[in-house]
């Protein structure tokens, strides 16, 4: 890369009052021709790897050191991009952020944002986007013969497509001041386009297209589309490499071909004459058939198309063909009775303008050519002058475009889409509109009879953990609006609603469900008195599915509804897991059920109008053309009265809809956002090659500080084994802090040794001396919190004491005799594991003797070596289960508060790491850490759940250890500042970035770990009885015993200490809440003070 000129000196022009984001759209300052959108940034999510599959190519100075680390890492220095230009050719380049120009954003209708300088955050609830075109096409008109040549093609598609076009006068003007709901995409159907096709709703995952050039004034196909070659311009010292294994054919010192197959109308393209077929009974040029032509695209016309089906019209006519897997369609078929959902286009009498998904560099069309004409006066190329071809397409070489939007306390304002940023919303769930719960006026009942239920409902992720408990909920409202810094909701209230909710609020039970009328009872509760159920959800811009107003008085007489149907209102990510006839039979079901509502009996139109013969010729033909697309729409507008507004697919009409009619939220669970994976996913995710597992590669040989074992089964030839000490130290560090706050020192970690000592000790195999390290750590911990009440002696376990405890796992909660002791760190139990543990249906035999000889090793590690505040229990008859219980440290919003995983050693272990589930017992009240979700999945690298880039940081067959990720949980899990915990956070962190937000979070999870205290006193923890009574409760026998650490009275005490900071005011400097929280909210005191009263009463109870 051009590296000339004063090194770190990028030119500064004016400077910048914002940042960067991915997917912005930008030009050069020195080039504002170029234009492209930014793909990688510094603070990336999902880093990509180096760049091996780019062209990259050089247009501003870099410094060497500053491009050779984004080569070798694919990830930015602060301050620089890479930037994607908006042509194949131009490829994509590494720039300062201060060369570039900042054009557009990409935010979509429905998005959440917020301004650079404010933690408000609001939603976008309509946008006025108007544009610039060009032309691809144009004629000189000659002014000697008084009429127009040939047709040219525009010079930005040329081989030197980097330089401004020339401004002769016979070049066509742009056209201004276009709205973009007057154009749309110059293909009728692309990829990721959502389509209803003979009564089913799917998503084009591919098309297959041909190309039709001219070449030489005469129209040609290609028997290979695959076989073009696009022309590649670059000065000297402008290319720095060619994509990785990309044919590219060199013409001279700055020209080069390079194969693609992607082309679009009007791009400049070459390819050789025996590639060519002839039109129409034309003829190709003739020339050498090795060699090359060159020419313009005309068309790019599909000839296949496939999709993969998302769910069916089950109130549509006829029989539905419901086909397996995706499904490959021709095009002259697919194109004819295909519908695009195409909810931008703005119909008459349509209120809301959602149309922003156009970029500039998009190609385009108009929606109606003939009123556009008569409109811009436009200069339109008759088909006939392009072989029939239209080529009246055009560019978007500028955009503006003002968002309005619907902050959260209910002030709704316009603003230019470069003032905001996008926001991910993940701190934020209730919004002005949203459908809310009182906690307090949920209850938890018996729901008998679903095992008589269709077998699909038994598939459903929730179903074996709420199979048999409902949900229901009386006290429902609307949100009106949000008073963010104090978390206090202003919410009004239905009259008389009566929710049923299953599958822990994935569900709606339509038909035993009413929300009512909205009565005039408004009324300010905090935000954490409140639930927002999936089920209850609806968003600006998601799309869903329909009960039609009218329907066939045939569909009405097909099947009953069974004694307990269950199937209702859901989101279809949660229904992802089912089959498309699966699917179908959920929303038959569901259809079935709303036959026999009152609403919707008294809402729906009957047409009784007789159907075609079924044996007539083309019966199924005739049905299609009778039915519609409006089972298909997306909401455009949600009031704050309850009321929602839908765009139908069909006919791009707006409705108003009653929430009932609401059948199911396509809520993403089928498309993600660019380069973003669906949390779900995460778990089974394909990594590309900087994320592939190795078992002999980096991480494995002998590292400094690291457990060995010798053999791929991860066994040490040697008895003895080393502590993984480099994780334990990094992760201990994190959570052990002396009386001063201040982080364990590394000349603390080792207890004297220097450097070269503590190398030996560690990478040695000698127990007693790996013993001295770990007792020199637990010294130090338990000396800066010895009031915890951890005993050294109970928790640690030398070489003398290496023989497991055991004891009989329906021993239950300790007996008065083994009250004056702490439980041990870790205990092998007698009796079978519980029936609760989430790995209980897992086969447990079958493992080979190496395999149960590293489970005994890993056993070993764990009984000497374990930090206070991790309870490990294993059982005899099972070592392939483990359970363990962490006790949340001090100084971070889990303090006091018991986290239960479940651990599994697979087949295939220690090749693969242990399975992990992590218990959230409070589930539907959001997560407490970002790596910790409600389904139980736990996103850690050395699990295999993340992808990550740094080898070390994955599973080692040889190297890692259970004692590795249960003190990564505890030291890098279960933090402070949970917030920059999320996936790209951790630059913010370091930075001191989105404060507030962090706060926010920080104050929620505090709050929402205080029900995991009562949770534990209210249920008996399997396995882990003893350890829950010692740590939280008082002794029975002993009241002035003052061993036990008293954790529930401590909780007590720090919440109390905390509400009364909350009013606490002074001239001076004020002091903190807590060592994780500066000051608690008015909304979170409300709740606090419930929880204490609930905590006080379980202290009351285990004393009396």
């Amino acid at each position: 890369m051009n590296t000339g000129g004063v090194p770190n000196a990028p030119n500064p022009g004016t400077s910048r009052t914002f940042q960067f984001d991915l997917n912005d759209v930008c030009c050069l300052k020195s080039n504002p021709s170029l234009t492209g959108i930014i793909v990688r940034t510094y603070v990336d999510v999902y880093p990509l790897g180096p760049p091996e599959d780019d062209l990259m190519v050089s247009y501003t100075s870099v410094p060497q050191d500053v491009l050779t680390e984004y080569l070798q890492t694919g990830v930015p220095r602060k301050g620089y991009v890479i930037v994607q230009f908006k042509w194949v050719s131009q490829g994509c380049s590494l720039i300062h952020e201060d060369d570039l120009e900042l054009l557009d954003r990409c935010i979509n209708f429905g998005s959440y944002v917020k301004r650079p300088d404010d933690t408000m955050c609001g939603t976008v609830i309509g946008a006025s986007a108007t544009c610039t075109l060009e032309p691809i096409a144009y004629r000189n008109y000659d002014e000697s013969l008084g009429e127009y040549g040939s047709v040219e093609f525009n010079e930005r598609l040329m081989p030197h497509s980097r330089r401004r076009p020339g401004t002769e006068s016979s070049r066509p003007l742009p056209i201004h001041d276009v709205p973009l709901s007057e154009i749309m995409h110059h293909e009728p159907f692309i990829n990721d386009d959502l389509i209803i096709y003979h009564q089913k709703l799917g998503i084009i995952r591919q098309v297959d297209r041909d190309a039709i050039l001219r070449v030489s004034n005469v129209p040609v196909s290609l028997v290979d589309p695959k076989d073009l070659e696009v022309p590649c311009h670059f000065d000297d010292n402008e290319l720095i490499w060619m994509p990785k294994g990309q044919p590219c054919r060199v013409v001279d010192t700055n020209l080069r071909y390079m194969e693609h197959d992607s082309v679009i109308p009007g791009q400049y393209v070459c390819t050789k004459y025996k590639n060519m077929r002839g039109i129409n009974g034309g003829t190709v040029p003739k020339e050498d058939p090795r060699s090359f032509a060159h020419g313009h695209v005309l068309s790019t016309p599909a000839t296949e198309y496939k999709v993969e089906w998302l769910c069916t019209n089950v109130f549509g006519l006829g029989t539905c063909e419901i086909p397996n897997g995706i499904e490959t369609l021709r095009a002259s078929v697919f194109e004819r009775d295909a519908v695009i959902c195409d909810f931008e286009n703005l119909s008459a009498g349509g209120t809301v303008n959602s149309a922003t998904s156009l970029q500039i560099g998009d190609m385009i069309r108009f929606r109606d050519p003939k009123s556009a004409f008569q409109k811009y006066s436009y200069q339109h190329i008759p088909p006939e002058e392009t072989f029939g071809y239209d080529m009246n397409m055009f560019h978007i070489t500028s955009r503006k475009t003002a968002l309005t939007v619907r902050w959260l306390d209910g002030n709704v304002t316009t603003e230019d889409i470069k003032c905001l940023r996008w926001d991910p919303g993940l701190d934020e769930n209730i919004w002005p509109g949203s459908i809310v719960v009182l906690k307090d006026g949920i209850e938890t009942m018996h729901w008998p009879g679903l095992e008589s239920t269709s077998a699909y409902i038994r598939q459903l992720p929730s179903h074996r953990k709420h199979r048999e408990s409902k949900i229901r909920a009386r006290t429902v409202g609307v949100v009106q609006a949000v008073n963010i810094r104090e978390r206090i909701v202003t919410v009004r209230w239905y009259k008389d609603p009566y929710l049923i909710l299953l599958h822990g609020g994935q569900i709606l039970a339509s038909l035993y469900s009413k929300l009512g009328e909205l009565g005039d009872t408004i009324s300010q509760v905090s935000l954490y008195e409140l639930d927002v159920f999936p089920c209850l959800e609806r968003s600006h811009g998601d799309i869903v599915l329909l009960a039609p107003d009218t329907i066939h008085t045939s569909v009405l007489t097909e099947g009953s509804l069974s004694a307990y149907n269950i199937a209702g209102p859901c989101t279809f990510s949660y229904t992802s897991s089912l089959s498309l006839s699966q699917m179908h039979s959920y929303l038959k079901d569901m259809s079935l059920a709303m036959f026999h509502w009152e609403w919707f009996k008294s809402m729906t139109t009957v047409d009784t109008s007789p159907l075609p013969p079924r044996h007539s010729h083309h019966y199924q033909r005739k049905l299609s053309e009778r039915s519609t697309a409006d089972f298909v729409g997306q909401i455009i507008a949600i009031d704050v009265n309850g009321e929602i507004t839908v765009r139908l697919a069909g006919t791009c009409r707006d409705v108003r809809v009653p929430f009932e009619r609401i059948m199911m939220v396509m809520d993403g669970g089928f498309t993600t956002p660019l380069g973003v994976p669906a949390p779900g996913d995460l778990s089974t995710m394909s990594m590309n090659s900087a994320y592939t597992y190795k078992e002999e590669g980096p991480g494995v040989g002998d590292e400094e500080g690291l457990l060995h074992f010798d053999d791929e089964e991860g066994l040490s030839s040697d008895d003895d084994e080393d502590m993984s000490e480099t994780t334990l130290r990094e992760a201990l560090r994190r959570y052990v802090n002396d009386e001063d706050g201040i982080l364990l020192e590394e000349e603390e970690w080792v207890s004297g040794n220097d450097e070269e000592e503590e190398e030996e000790a560690i990478s040695g195999s000698d127990v007693e001396d790996m013993s001295e390290i770990k007792c020199a750590v637990y010294r130090y911990v338990n000396s800066s919190s010895a009031d915890d009440g951890y005993s050294e002696d109970a928790d640690m376990k030398t070489e003398n004491d290496s023989d497991f405890d055991m004891r009989d796992a329906s021993d239950g909660v300790v007996y008065q005799s083994e009250e004056m002791t702490s439980p041990p760190g870790f205990l092998i139990l007698e009796g079978p594991p519980p029936s609760d543990h989430h790995f209980i249906s897992k086969d447990g035999a079958g493992g080979s003797a190496l395999q149960v000889k590293r489970i005994q090793k890993e056993c070993d590690i764990l009984d000497e070596s374990l930090p206070p505040g991790i309870f490990v229990r294993a059982w005899e008859s099972r070592m392939d289960l483990l359970r363990v219980l962490f006790i949340g440290p001090e100084g971070t919003p889990y303090q006091y508060a018991p986290i239960l995983i479940d651990f599994h050693f697979p087949g295939d272990f220690p090749r693969k790491p242990p399975e992990a589930f992590f218990h959230s017992w409070i589930g539907g009240q959001g997560r407490i850490n970002p790596n910790l979700y409600e389904d139980g999945k736990i996103c850690l690298s050395i699990l295999g759940t993340w992808p990550t880039q740094n080898q070390e940081e994955m599973w080692s067959a040889t190297k890692s250890t259970v004692l590795q990720i249960l003190v990564s949980i505890m030291g890098l899990v279960l933090v402070q500042s949970p917030f920059y915990n999320e996936a790209g956070y951790e630059v913010f962190a370091a930075e001191g970035g989105r404060r507030v937000e962090s706060d926010k979070y920080t104050e929620k999870t505090f709050l929402t770990t205080r029900r995991y205290i009562k949770y534990a006193l209210d249920h008996q923890v399997s396995g882990m009885e003893d350890i829950v009574d010692w740590n939280y409760l008082p002794s029975r026998l002993n009241s002035e015993d003052c061993s036990r650490p008293l954790l529930l009275r401590r909780a007590i005490d720090t919440a109390l200490a905390m509400i009364e900071h909350e009013g606490h005011t002074s001239s001076g400097e004020e002091r903190s809440a807590s060592a994780f929280v500066s000051r608690l909210s008015l909304g979170a005191v409300v709740m606090l003070r419930k929880y204490i009263t609930e905590l006080e009463a379980l202290e009351v109870a285990a004393t009396a």
